[in-house]
């Protein structure tokens, strides 16, 4: 900071120890706490968790920039946006001489909603859900949901429209949905409540609730899959037991050699 202030004209001086007046004054109200000039790059004015519900938890930076006369925001650890000044003075007069945690908030959600929505228009939709439940219908964009998900949840959920809507991601209209589920390469589910039915639009027929919970393939096939498995360890457990019976009688009859250098034992 020293060779940095040398550098400067006098009411370059000025101004910069305006600029560290204004900050100081604001994280001592806003956080009862000192601020931190070590590195005039990135003093630290705020910080917290920003998202909504649906979104998650993201950490959220805040910092001014003193050399470059900036105020940065950061998502995760991403430069998020970046309010540039003409000079130190301009950034004093016009941000921080009225410094305002809830207004970097509003700054962070904005550019965090923008963010997302970049994000999810650049992943291809694969599938799209429609869930209805007493002349209440709900579309979503939802990627990570399988037919057998679904066919779970019918069985297991006692709040099925909930749970539902809570796999969906972006929300759709019923135009946007009706057109998905007619475009090749994507898979559309819908699932309606009150008619106890589950259709995929992918030449199935329509299923009821009762023959999805009265089938117990799926079931089955686990347990086959659970079956095989046991077995295959016990034939492990057989193969290892083995082994040491040998080892043991080698070692009664003072015939087993090892060999440090490659792990092996030879006979």
């Amino acid at each position: 900071m020293i060779t940095h202030m040398n550098s400067l004209s006098e009411n370059e001086k000025i101004e910069f120890e305006k600029a560290k007046s204004f900050i100081s004054g604001y994280v001592a109200d806003e956080f009862n706490s000192k601020a931190d000039f070590c590195d005039l790059n990135h003093i630290s004015i705020g910080y917290t968790e920003i998202g909504s519900e649906g979104q998650g938890d993201f950490p959220f930076q805040v910092e001014a920039d003193l050399i470059n006369y900036e105020i940065n925001y950061y998502i995760a650890g991403e430069l998020a946006k970046a309010e540039k000044y003409d000079s130190l003075m301009e950034m004093n007069e016009q941000r921080l001489s009225c410094l305002d945690f809830e207004d970097m908030l509003y700054t962070g959600t904005t550019e965090l909603d923008r963010i997302l929505a970049e994000k999810e228009a650049k992943t291809p939709i694969k599938t799209v859900l429609a869930v209805s439940q007493c002349d209440t219908n709900r579309y979503f964009v939802a990627n990570d949901i399988t037919k057998d998900a679904v066919k779970d949840l019918i069985k297991n959920s006692d709040k099925l429209f909930m749970d539902l809507c809570a796999l969906g991601g972006k929300e759709l209209t019923v135009i946007e949905f009706a057109q998905y589920s007619q475009t090749d390469g994507i898979s559309a589910i819908d699932v309606d409540i009150d008619e106890q039915t589950l259709h995929v639009y992918d030449d199935t027929p329509i299923t009821s609730f009762e023959d999805i919970r009265n089938d117990t393939s799926h079931n089955c096939e686990k347990e086959i899959t659970d079956v095989r498995n046991s077995c295959d360890l016990i034939a492990q457990l057989d193969d290892v037991i083995s082994t040491c019976q040998k080892i043991e009688d080698a070692l009664m009859t003072e015939e087993l050699d090892i060999n440090p250098f490659n792990k092996s034992i030879e006979r």
